[in-house]
């Protein structure tokens, strides 16, 4: 038997998130379970979970894929990546990072944007 470590179960957690909607609730416990597990609960990642979690994302006509938005109004975490591009580089990645472009910011959102909406489930037919 293979011993799954907290860091394999968390990005199992994440690529289940593209399974049928109807089994959102159940991955989403997955999730926010493994993410604890793997990044230890702090306040800080006890308050991301309790923050973002996986969802059914609204679309203009009818249900939309499941991805990781904000628990409180499911708004898809990736748009607000994406909307934050262009943004200024924050005061405290200048101060922990003095080389970082806004180019290489733009850059890191961008890529983090495209990993989020990888992880989205398709849409229901």
């Amino acid at each position: 038997m293979t011993d799954v470590t907290a860091r394999d179960r968390f990005l199992q957690s994440l690529v289940l998130a593209r399974g049928d909607a109807d089994q959102v609730g159940t991955r989403d416990r997955e999730f926010v379970r493994a993410l604890l597990d793997f990044g230890s609960e702090t306040d800080g990642n006890t308050e991301c979970v309790e923050r973002v979690g996986l969802a059914v994302l609204p679309q203009l006509h009818g249900s939309g894929p499941a991805g990781f938005a904000l628990r409180h109004s499911r708004i898809a975490v990736a748009d607000v990546l994406n909307a934050a591009e262009g943004a200024p580089v924050p005061d405290q990645v200048t101060a922990e990072f003095p080389d970082v472009t806004q180019e290489d910011w733009d850059a890191v959102l961008q890529l983090a944007t495209l990993i989020l909406v990888a992880f989205q489930a398709p849409p229901s037919p």
